[in-house]
């Protein structure tokens, strides 16, 4: 149980710090297609 629980709170944890990056990454695309797109 408590293996478990920890498993899920650094599988949590790993979920959250890699969340950031990829929307970060979403939004670079994005901008830098729209960036073609004008020029």
């Amino acid at each position: 149980m408590n293996m478990v629980f920890t498993l899920g709170l650094r599988h949590t944890a790993v979920v959250c710090s890699g969340l950031p990056l990829m929307v970060e990454s979403q939004v670079a695309q994005t901008s830098f297609a729209s960036f073609r797109a004008v020029s």
